[in-house]
């Protein structure tokens, strides 16, 4: 799920069962969302990393990410590992000021609070399951007045938040100048991928030599530099294959990869299927 497809949506919600193996999913590549994300963890373990840090999730943890935090999961070689996510967009916790001034903003825009993990033997996590399964729900029936029940949801969600935020267990991290650096790069890459980008140019965006890019890359987003922005690309071509009609040599120039068989050849190798194959079944699912 991209920020731009959430940010279109009707209602700004995401909630999806995925699995990291099989990498149909925005959850193996490092990103961050201008709305938070929760992940409910079903089935497996997990390593999650958010801002450099990486820690374990275990089946029934719930692990709360705020906005512009970059984060990635990994699993542990578990082909029936499951989580479910849920994304909020900021819109759909903005309308009234007052308790956005008091309840949201403070914790959204606190750097220091990435992430917050709920254990799952613990009374809260089994509390935010609840209403994330209730959310769910009501995405799929869309029962008469279905929207005001997941504004409704969302909010208790974030209420549970609240209260964790001020309890004695939040443990707050100093923000590393490093990841602002890092996030310059990302951001550079995600503006400039439709053009041709190099190493030097990376790094430049970050005001950093070239041996210190592909440092910061490897910490914070575990992949080189270049590996990441071809990663990027096909996250979009991605897109662009589920909501486009564009023919799959033009998807594949739009990403500025210099010939669809080289696309087609990387599009596999992280995949598993041909572009064509991604398309296929997107039809006829």
């Amino acid at each position: 799920m991209i920020d731009t497809e959430i940010n279109q949506m009707d209602i700004p919600v995401y909630i999806e069962e995925e699995n990291v193996h099989t990498k149909d999913t925005h959850a193996n590549y490092a990103h961050w969302h201008n709305g938070v994300e929760i992940i409910v963890v079903q089935k497996g373990t997990f390593g999650c990393c958010v801002d450099g840090n990486g820690f374990e999730l275990q089946k029934g943890d719930i692990c709360f990410i705020n906005q512009k935090q970059l984060h990635y999961l990994c699993d542990f070689d578990d082909k029936d590992s499951k989580h479910k996510v849920l994304i909020i967009g900021n819109n759909m916790l903005t309308q009234n000021p007052v308790i956005y001034e008091n309840c949201i903003r403070p914790i959204i825009e606190d750097q220091e609070f990435a992430h917050i993990q709920f254990v799952g033997d613990g009374s809260n996590a089994a509390k935010l399951s609840e209403k994330i399964d209730a959310i769910e729900s009501c995405m799929q029936k869309k029962e008469l007045g279905y929207e005001l029940e997941v504004v409704a949801l969302v909010h208790q969600v974030f209420a549970l938040l609240y209260r964790a935020y001020h309890g004695e267990d939040v443990e707050k991290q100093e923000v590393d100048s490093n990841l602002y650096i890092q996030q310059k790069m990302n951001a550079f890459i995600h503006e400039n991928y439709m053009n041709v980008i190099t190493l030097d140019d990376i790094a430049s965006s970050g005001g950093v030599s070239r041996s210190q890019c592909i440092k910061l890359f490897k910490q914070y987003t575990n992949q080189p530099p270049i590996g990441y922005l071809n990663l990027y690309r096909l996250e979009r071509s991605r897109e662009l294959l589920r909501n486009t009609n564009d023919s799959i040599a033009s998807i594949a120039s739009q990403c500025s990869f210099s010939e669809q068989s080289y696309y087609n050849r990387l599009f596999l190798r992280e995949y598993g299927i041909t572009p064509l194959e991604y398309r296929k079944g997107i039809i006829h699912s």
